[in-house]
């Protein structure tokens, strides 16, 4: 049984099954279940995809042809775009992260285009099409329409599918155009097979093609790696399984005086993310693509394959850690490594050290000798916790654990080294991926009757998404001179969501908006405790509230609410449509 879920554009539905698996079984009954519950003689394929492909957005206009795809291995991104003049939501985009993991799938009516683009190194898709007995017209989106502004994942590599006659959003928001109604069956030279075509278009197409003496490629069209970027969506959608929205022509980013529109990037603007494979790293490799080509390292490059340019490094290992950077000669170097289980570093100081201060020491080294930027990530842990006053960039740290004045020496190196940098303290992070105290609490509420948290330890709950989606928008103004910008631009800031509570507090807000969004519950009430009688061997301070008006006023930037950035990301965890109230209160 596949189950539904409305989304945001109207007619397009989210397919929810219990099948998983990338076997020809599995694919043979994914198509079972979407004929019998679709019905309708179909035809049915397994697109086989590498990353960095982007199959053109395609629309049937007429004959009623509706499709179905689901991700059977791998990971994309499916955007979809409804082209119906009668539809609500016309000429607005959606688009959404299938993979393997989720087993979800899309079914998509006629008249609404898709086209997807590959994040793995490998994907298989199963992609399903009613066949109709009336004649039905095809017609193709241009993959980097200016209006419509689509977020794809990166610049792809290869453009698959998308003939030169197709359409932007101006021609189709004209339903009187003879491009949409006049239609000749039309052989186009080096096409490999006869399509219904616009004659309009047709025109316009043999017009360009004697203008610029070019000739037209259907089957693959290599596209210029000098073309402008397109962004990725700004916030979460309220749709189920939503990477991002945006309305036509709508641009991304947070309010500040400081961003400006995104610019071309060279190829020799490549950021190195170190550690792309924890939660952090793997919503900045998303996010900092906007701004050039990102190489992805980690230990396990193969398993954790999300970019189209992964590389090897282990943190614990200096040598490994220098082979990375020159092999790759950054211009941006991104740390988003660290031993953050405090009390394992407290058992393992070594390794702590390796880690959370020799490796900054190393890449800020490194980073100097190749000329590239750094970008560092520290934690409020610095701090004893004394007082309840929210910490500054001019208070002393104090730190109390051995995670903590690691932390501290890794940031100190970076500083002292000369090299441009951008540090940003956070502290409490959670993200939709990985392990985090917010996943932690979600999944023991639909199971445990009591949970204990201290009511003593106070913190700014923050979004890994939001953080590394800020900070990309902090950096988009300097696209054309990295280097320079952090030169100009850079030292230590906090940052964090606006706002501050303690881990009871954030426990009774997760546990509203689940409610909210109808998880079964079973959980009522936590019990409060105070942080000296937990099990905890690690002191930790109690006092992790963070100032981050510093970097707010001087970048023009409005702080979202702990609270409000809490329920987007519970509902994306939770595929939910409805997003919650932003408080509890």
């Amino acid at each position: 049984m596949i189950h539904t879920l409305p989304t945001r554009i109207s007619g397009v539905e989210i397919l929810r099954s219990q099948a998983t698996g990338t076997s020809s079984k599995e694919a043979s009954a994914w198509f079972s279940a979407i004929s019998q519950q679709f019905g309708g003689p179909r035809r049915e394929r397994v697109v086989c995809t590498r990353a960095g492909q982007l199959t053109a957005p395609s629309y049937y206009r007429l004959g009623g042809t509706d499709r179905t795809l689901r991700c059977l291995s791998g990971e994309m991104v499916v955007v979809v775009i409804d082209t119906r003049h009668d539809s609500p939501t016309f000429a607005q985009w959606h688009s959404f992260l299938l993979s393997s993991d989720n087993a979800r799938g899309l079914w998509i009516p006629a008249g609404v285009a898709v086209g997807w683009q590959t994040v793995s190194p490998r994907a298989q898709l199963a992609f399903s099409q009613r066949l109709c007995q009336g004649r039905s017209q095809q017609g193709w989106l241009r993959w980097d329409d200016p209006q419509l502004a689509i977020g794809w994942p990166s610049i792809p590599q290869d453009l698959l599918e998308q003939p030169a006659t197709a359409l932007d959003l101006e021609e189709i928001a004209n339903p009187d155009l003879p491009c949409l109604a006049q239609v000749r069956r039309t052989k186009v030279p080096q096409a490999k097979c006869s399509v219904w075509y616009p004659a309009a278009a047709i025109r316009r197409t043999l017009h360009r093609q004697e203008k610029t003496r070019t000739q037209i490629q259907f089957a693959k069209v290599q596209v210029d790696a000098s073309r402008t970027p397109l962004q990725l969506p700004n916030e979460l959608s309220n749709a189920p399984g939503v990477v991002g929205a945006r309305q036509p022509g709508a641009a991304a980013g947070i309010t500040s005086r400081a961003t400006s529109a995104m610019e071309p990037t060279t190829a020799k603007d490549v950021i190195l993310v170190i550690g792309s494979s924890g939660q952090l790293g793997h919503d900045l490799c998303r996010y900092l693509r906007q701004l050039g080509t990102v190489v992805g390292a980690c230990r396990d490059p193969e398993k954790h394959g999300l970019l189209p340019v992964p590389t090897f490094v282990d943190i614990s290992r200096p040598a490994s850690i220098r082979t990375a950077i020159r092999k790759v000669r950054p211009k941006l170097i991104v740390n988003a490594t660290g031993l953050t289980n405090v009390d394992r570093a407290e058992k393992d100081p070594r390794i702590a050290q390796l880690v959370n201060a020799a490796a900054p020491a190393i890449m800020a080294e490194e980073a100097r000798e190749v000329g590239a930027g750094m970008i560092h990530f520290c934690t409020d842990m610095v701090f004893d916790g004394s007082g309840e006053r929210p910490w500054n960039e001019r208070d002393r740290p104090n730190p109390l654990n051995q995670y903590g004045r690691t932390k501290l020496l890794g940031t100190e190196a970076i500083r002292a080294s000369g090299v441009p940098h951008l540090i940003l303290r956070t502290g409490w992070l959670y993200s939709t991926h990985g392990e985090n105290y917010v996943k932690s609490i979600v999944d023991l509420c639909t199971y445990r009757s009591s949970i204990t948290l201290a009511s003593d330890h106070f913190g700014s709950p923050t979004s890994t998404d939001w953080l590394a989606r800020t900070l990309t928008e902090l950096l988009s103004s300097g696209t054309n001179d990295l280097v320079g910008w952090l030169a100009q631009f850079g030292g230590l800031y906090h940052l964090s969501n606006l706002g501050f509570a303690s881990r009871v507090e954030v426990g009774d807000q997760i546990i509203a908006t689940c409610k909210q969004l109808t998880l079964p519950v079973v959980l009522q009430k936590f019990h409060s405790a105070k942080q000296a009688e937990l099990p905890t061997p690690t002191p930790c301070p109690l006092n992790c509230r963070l100032d981050s008006s510093a970097i707010a006023v001087k970048f023009g930037m409005t702080l979202p609410r702990w609270q409000a950035e809490l329920n987007l990301q519970i509902a994306k965890l939770l595929d939910s449509s409805i997003l919650p109230a932003q408080s509890v209160a």
